[in-house]
C-alpha cells in the first residue's frame, strides 16, 4: 500500500476512533441519508466536511472527480518537483497507483522519463581471412590426406612384402599350417 493510503486509512481511524469516544458527537457529522458518494467513497458520518471519504485518486466532496496527479507533487513517490514526467514526456491519468503514466519520448525511458536510453551498437570486425576454403572443407581435405596416407603405406608395406598376402585358392587367413 502506497504511504498516501495509509496516511488516509490512519485519518478515518482517528475520526472513527474519535466518534466512538464522544469527541466528535453524532450532530457534527453528516447526514449519510442524504449524501451519495461516487467511485466507492464512503459517507462521512465522523465529521461534517468533508461529506464522503474516498478511496483514491477520487477526492471529496462526492468523490466524483479523480484528483490530476499528472500536476500534483508526491513526495512518497520522489515527486517534489514538477512535472511529473521529466525531459518531454506526456503524463496521462490512471486509476491505479501511482494514478499517472509517463509516455516518453524515444531518447528517454522510466517511471518519470528520467532515464536516458542506452543503445548498444555491435559491430563485426572485417575478416583478415583470406578468402578461399572454409574451417570444414579443410577439415575435410586433412581427413582424405591421412587416408590417402595411410593407403600408400599399406601398398609399400605390401609391395615389400613386410605385410604378407595370402596367395592362391584359400580364404582362411592365419599362419599356414605345416
Amino acid at each position: 500500500m502506497q504511504t498516501s493510503g495509509i496516511i488516509a486509512n490512519l485519518a478515518l481511524i482517528a475520526l472513527r476512533l474519535s466518534a466512538f469516544n464522544g469527541i466528535i458527537g453524532p450532530t457534527e457529522a453528516a447526514d449519510c441519508s442524504t449524501v451519495t458518494c461516487d467511485n466507492g467513497g464512503t459517507c462521512n458520518n465522523f465529521t461534517v466536511s468533508p461529506a464522503c471519504l474516498c478511496p483514491l485518486p477520487y477526492i471529496a466532496p462526492n468523490c466524483s472527480n479523480a484528483a490530476d496527479y499528472c500536476y500534483t507533487l508526491q513526495p512518497d513517490k520522489g515527486i517534489t518537483a514538477l512535472p511529473v514526467c521529466l525531459n518531454g514526456g506526456n503524463c496521462t491519468l490512471t486509476y491505479t497507483d501511482p494514478y499517472f503514466n509517463c509516455s516518453c519520448p524515444d531518447s528517454h525511458t522510466g517511471f518519470r522519463c528520467d532515464e536516458m536510453v542506452t543503445t548498444t551498437v555491435t559491430t563485426t570486425a572485417p575478416s583478415t581471412a583470406e578468402p578461399g576454403l572454409t574451417d570444414g572443407e579443410t577439415a575435410a581435405i586433412v581427413v582424405c590426406a591421412v587416408i590417402a596416407a595411410a593407403a600408400v603405406v599399406i601398398v609399400i608395406l605390401i609391395v615389400t612384402k613386410v605385410i604378407p598376402v595370402p596367395c592362391g585358392g584359400s580364404s582362411s587367413v592365419g599362419p599356414a599350417k605345416s
